[in-house]
């Protein structure tokens, strides 16, 4: 097997999807599982811009055109499209800037998968009240929103947290008299 014929076979078998766009934007390889996921078989040509090549997924095609423009890649991040089917897809990605030997940008990779079935867990209550409980050290936990979803009896312990904080109130108002809690709130973490 010569060196290509390597590089198509790893690229047609990668468990996620693949997407490579030059520095305007235009698509130079997508694989089969961008395709399949995206619902986009047969109907993306190489050079076709990624906003008119995903125009039924405007927010990865964003994501390319600002990675481009940034040149700075991102990694683990998460958006929200649509599957084929039209049902809700969240999708979990990661962004790079390719560069060349002289380490000249010349395009960007974004790699992604369907994350949609993982999103129940991490936001089920059953999930939550089982951390809570089982955590060794101290554990608030904070939504996305930065809304508290709940406060273990260590990190009451170790805060000395004695009145009852109400579940979704802001993090930075329901701990505001405990300072040394709140800086480490001071943006969504991502998981």
């Amino acid at each position: 097997m010569d060196n290509q014929q390597f590089l198509d076979v790893a690229f047609k078998n990668l468990a996620g999807g693949l997407i490579l766009v030059d520095l305007r934007g235009r698509i130079r390889a997508m694989n089969e599982t961008a395709e399949l996921l995206l619902g986009v078989t047969g109907r993306i040509g190489l050079g076709d811009h990624c906003r008119s090549a995903l125009d039924s997924h405007p927010k990865i095609a964003k994501v390319l055109v600002d990675t481009c423009t940034c040149q700075t890649g991102a990694s683990r991040q998460e958006l929200t499209t649509e599957r084929p089917d039209g049902a809700k897809m969240v999708v979990g990605y990661s962004t790079v800037i390719m560069k060349n030997t002289a380490g000249e940008p010349f395009g960007v990779a974004m790699t992604f998968q369907d994350i949609t079935r993982l999103i129940p867990l991490m936001d089920s209550e059953q999930f939550l009240n089982i951390a809570l409980k089982n955590m060794p050290g101290g554990l608030i936990f904070v939504d996305i929103q930065g809304r508290v979803r709940g406060v273990n009896e260590m990190a009451r312990k170790i805060l000395g947290i004695k009145e009852d904080i109400e579940t979704g109130a802001e993090c930075h108002k329901a701990l505001v008299n405990h300072p040394m809690s709140i800086r480490y709130f001071s943006g969504p973490a991502r998981v």
